[in-house]
């Protein structure tokens, strides 16, 4: 029961702590996010845009890079990426999947939506 307490109060791998983090390697311009779906105990899905699928590519490698000092991220991969259109351009529509080290498939999913 100690051990259940001590991940309860435990803020490392947070739903807040993690987007915090995932957002501080984000680069200012060309990219967003438009979806965040974290599943405690499995990993993050993330859902945006970008001007390009490079700058899709470098911001997973960024995430990856970061898996020294959060090891939630070490594992992220692009699992989608389609041309739209929005306000007359074409955009890439991308998912990156983020699973984490030691899933557990009994999560509890926390879904944000940015418009």
């Amino acid at each position: 029961q100690l051990g259940i307490l001590q991940r309860q109060v435990d803020r490392t791998g947070s739903a807040l702590e993690l987007l915090a983090e995932i957002s501080a390697v984000a680069p200012e311009s060309d990219l967003n996010f438009t979806g965040y779906t974290f599943m405690r105990g499995q990993g993050i899905n993330l859902e945006g845009r970008a001007r390009t699928l490079g700058e899709v590519d470098q911001f997973a490698a960024r995430l990856r890079g970061r898996g020294e000092e959060t090891p939630h991220l070490r594992q992220a991969r692009i699992t989608s990426n389609r041309n739209e259109r929005e306000r007359g351009e074409t955009v890439i529509a991308y998912t990156i999947a983020i699973p984490f080290p030691e899933a557990d498939g009994n999560g509890q999913v926390e879904v944000a939506a940015f418009d």
